[in-house]
C-alpha cells in the first residue's frame, strides 16, 4: 500500500504487517495514515501486507524466536516487492517498523529484536509472548542484552485474553515491564473486557501508530 503523499523520488518509511488481509483491514491502514499523514502526524509510509502461507504453518513462521522470518522478509520477499513495483524506501533502520496481532505480534518482534539493524519500531497487539516456540524467554532477554537494542515497542493486552490473567495478559504485562526496566522508549495499553481480537486494534491504531513514529 502506497499512501496519497508517496513521492517516488524521496525515500518513504516502511511498514511491515503480519496476517496481511487482517492487519490491513482492521488496524485500517489507509484511512488511518492518509488522513493522519496529510495532518502532519506521520510520515509517508509504504506498507507489506504479509500472510502466512498456511494457517497449519503460522505457528511455526510467527512463533519461532530465530532469525529465519527476518531473513526471508529482508533478504527475498521486500527486495522482490521493492523491485517489481519500484519503490524507494528508506534505509534508515529508525524508518522501518514491522506490526501484529497474537503469533504475528510476536513475529513483528522478533524480526525486530533479531534485525535490529533493519526495523525499529514494533506494534503489538495480543502479543503471542507465551511458551509456544521460546517467546516467553523475551522478558529475560530484554532484560539480560546489553548494550541494549535501538527499539521502540508498542504492546497491548486485555483482561480478557487467551489465558485470563495467567496467560496473554501477564505475558505482555512481563514484556512492558522488561522494557520499562531497560528504559527502552515503550507503552502498553491495558483493556478492559477486551479478549484475543483485532476488533480493538482499528480503535488503537492512531494512537499507537503515532507513538511509534
Amino acid at each position: 500500500y502506497k499512501p496519497a503523499g508517496y513521492d517516488r523520488s524521496k525515500p518513504a518509511a516502511f511498514m511491515v504487517w503480519q496476517d496481511g488481509q487482517q492487519s490491513l483491514a482492521s488496524y485500517r491502514i489507509r484511512q488511518v495514515y492518509d488522513t493522519m499523514i496529510a495532518q502532519g502526524r506521520l510520515p509517508v509510509t509504504v506498507h507489506l501486507f504479509v500472510d502466512q502461507s498456511s494457517q497449519a504453518n503460522r505457528s511455526e513462521e510467527y512463533d519461532a524466536i530465530t532469525d529465519r522470518y527476518a531473513r526471508f522478509l529482508i533478504n527475498e520477499l521486500i527486495p522482490a516487492v521493492a523491485t517489481k513495483h519500484d519503490l524507494n524506501i528508506t534505509t534508515d533502520p529508525n524508518g522501518r517498523g514491522i506490526g501484529g496481532w497474537s503469533s504475528g505480534g510476536a513475529a513483528a518482534f522478533t524480526a525486530a529484536w533479531q534485525r535490529n539493524d533493519y526495523f525499529r519500531r514494533v506494534l503489538t497487539t495480543n502479543g503471542s509472548f507465551v511458551g509456544l516456540r521460546g517467546a516467553d524467554t523475551y522478558p529475560g532477554l530484554i532484560r539480560n542484552t546489553n548494550p541494549a537494542k535501538n527499539l521502540r515497542v508498542f504492546l497491548m493486552s486485555g483482561d480478557m485474553d487467551l489465558g485470563g490473567f495467567g496467560g496473554w495478559l501477564t505475558a505482555n504485562r512481563a514484556m512492558a515491564a522488561a522494557l520499562k526496566a531497560r528504559m527502552y522508549p515503550y507503552r502498553f495499553i491495558y483493556a478492559r473486557e477486551i479478549g484475543h481480537s483485532l476488533k480493538v486494534s482499528g480503535c488503537l491504531a492512531p494512537g499507537a501508530l503515532e507513538f511509534l513514529w
